[in-house]
């Protein structure tokens, strides 16, 4: 009897044990991030993420990013922190946790576009097209700059083809995935561009220049640059006539990837019915 009560004994004061321990880890932590460390701010950060509390991580990150300056991590830390405030959620959350707030997202974009020796061209090019976003479509409020929105777009939208395709082509997959996340970015740069010149809006309306930038994002396989590519086509604007090949392209952006307007394009065309964008 008296070994089993020793036994039950032991066993409390080593769970005990092992408590006071985790408790002493936890408040060390708390205790490093209040007092300026930065690797300490960012773990806090993460656990704030874990449970949910967007706005408690937002703090944390914001305090780390602040410091990253000419470190390692600098690149990462601010770009984590723009996109939390870019989407309203900690990255990898399935949900929003919070209201985006672009001003601040733009802040901290611009440190990462703007950075004179990018390390991570994924992160340098995607903060660009995120900063051209936000002026083009007035976001949070801050005032609409086309000008600046399509200097940016042409930036991205011409990234050589050199630059991609080394990331693409590493054997180490997250350099491939970065080849990959940058040719997206020149797609809806592309994209963007087609869009300008279609409707002359901050652009010159030029259905040449029109059919040529959304040519060049359908051959970065940009679905909604199909649909736009194929009204071009369709309508002989900015390029001979083809509805063949236009009817073809918004019937592989309906069936492939289930865009509803090239959908009903779809259906237009082949009613021959006139179609515009």
């Amino acid at each position: 009897m008296k070994t089993v009560i020793k036994s039950l004994l032991v066993t409390a004061l080593l769970s005990s044990s092992l408590s006071t321990l985790a408790e002493t880890t936890e408040d060390r932590l708390l205790r490093r991030a209040q007092q300026g460390d930065a690797n300490a701010q960012s773990l806090m950060g993460s656990s704030a993420c874990k449970s949910g509390d967007y706005y408690a991580a937002l703090d944390w990150y914001e305090k780390a990013a602040k410091q990253a300056y000419g470190k390692d991590d600098q690149e990462w830390q601010q770009y984590q922190l723009a996109e939390m405030y870019w989407a309203g959620m900690c990255i990898g959350a399935k949900t929003e946790q919070g209201s985006p707030n672009y001003p601040k997202a733009l802040e901290w974009y611009e440190r990462v576009a703007f950075n004179s020796n990018p390390k991570n061209l994924s992160y340098h090019y995607i903060a660009k097209f995120r900063i051209a976003e936000i002026y083009l479509f007035e976001k949070g409020g801050i005032k609409r700059d086309g000008a600046e929105a399509k200097r940016l777009y042409t930036e991205l939208a011409n990234i050589p083809d050199d630059v991609i395709q080394q990331l693409k082509n590493n054997e180490n997959v997250l350099e491939a995935a970065k080849g990959l996340a940058i040719q997206e970015i020149r797609s809806n740069a592309g994209y963007r561009l087609a869009q300008m010149h279609y409707y002359g809006k901050f652009a010159t309306q030029n259905y040449q220049l029109a059919f040529q930038w959304a040519d060049k994002a359908v051959s970065d396989d940009h679905p909604y640059a199909a649909a736009l590519l194929a009204v071009l086509l369709y309508n002989g604007l900015g390029v001979k006539q083809d509805k063949a090949e236009g009817l073809r392209l918004v019937e592989v952006a309906c069936d492939e990837f289930a865009i509803e307007k090239a959908c009903e394009l779809y259906q237009q065309m082949k009613a021959n019915l006139p179609v515009k964008y």
